[in-house]
């Protein structure tokens, strides 16, 4: 599995996108079994003394994204920089929460034949 951030800047935009894909055969069975891994995309950030909010939501790798973020200069002189601390930030909980996905183990499934 892949995390993908493509950055890009329009019109005084910083234009954040985050795409999960190179899913293995593994993984893409472990989808069926145990479901997806999230990865919150809201909530309270600070950098260099600012803080801000965005809005809470768990995004599930396969079936939300990719998703869009848009830092816009005009509502915020710290775009820039609100946009790169954003990217660690999603970066760095992508990782963990696929890392603890990947723990799942399936001790269920086989098949026990008993002889009467």
């Amino acid at each position: 599995m892949q995390l993908t951030v493509t950055k890009t800047i329009v019109d005084e935009k910083y234009i954040v996108k985050f795409d999960f894909g190179d899913f293995s055969t593994i993984e893409t069975e472990m989808f069926v079994k145990f479901g997806e891994p999230s990865v919150e995309m809201g909530g309270t950030f600070t950098v260099a003394g600012s803080t801000w909010t965005m809005e809470q939501g768990e995004y599930e790798v396969k079936s939300d994204f990719p998703v869009e973020v848009v830092f816009d200069t005009r509502d915020n002189v710290n775009a820039e920089m609100h946009a790169n601390n954003y990217i660690n930030e999603i970066k760095s909980r992508a990782f963990s929460s696929v890392n603890v996905w990947k723990t799942n183990l399936d001790n269920f499934t086989g098949e026990e034949v008993v002889s009467l």
